[in-house]
């Protein structure tokens, strides 16, 4: 009985998180996600201030919270795979396969109306990911090009590219991406 109850209860919490993401995301094409209140979220979403404040504490909870979420999802997500056309294994298939599932997400935390801490992250771990595939790969620090230099370079431009590609002007599938 007891477990049908937790199942029952995470299902009602997951409903409320993609309620609450969904709003947000319609809410992020005309206002900055910082402007965003608790009030006009949940009456976007449907739901009660109340049951918002049982999962958050606040506009900026919920935002570090869908950060933290799909960052981790995304690292979760990528896995190495064979690419016939390029001849060599990469994360690319992966990470396209995902943000293009979550492409209303991206387009809103990384567009014009975007929460600013989202993009910070999504730079920070791609570059400690670029960072430990070059030194693995025995990268050679050649002048002012370290390693860090290098992956944050790439990561500023994965990045770029992510925030390019999932913007409304740009159709495109996981497999053009």
């Amino acid at each position: 009985q007891m477990g049908g109850c937790m199942q029952e209860s995470d299902a009602k919490t997951r409903r409320t998180q993609r309620l609450l993401e969904d709003a947000l995301v319609r809410l992020m094409q005309e206002k900055d996600a910082d402007r965003i209140t608790v009030a006009e979220l949940t009456r976007e979403a449907g739901i009660s201030r109340s049951t918002f404040y049982l999962h958050y504490t606040d506009m900026r909870d919920l935002l570090d919270s869908i950060t933290k979420d799909v960052i981790s999802n995304l690292m979760a997500s990528i896995a190495l795979e064979e690419d016939p056309e390029l001849g060599y294994r990469t994360i690319y298939p992966s990470l396209c396969r995902f943000i293009y599932e979550h492409r209303p997400l991206f387009n809103a935390m990384l567009g014009p109306h975007g929460y600013r801490h989202f993009r910070a992250v999504m730079v920070d771990r791609t570059q400690t990911e670029v960072k430990n595939a070059l030194d693995a790969a025995g990268y050679v620090t050649q002048g002012i090009m370290t390693s860090d230099f290098v992956a944050l370079y790439i990561s500023g431009a994965i990045v770029a590219v992510i925030t390019r590609a999932t913007s409304d002007d740009l159709p495109f599938s996981a497999e053009t991406l």
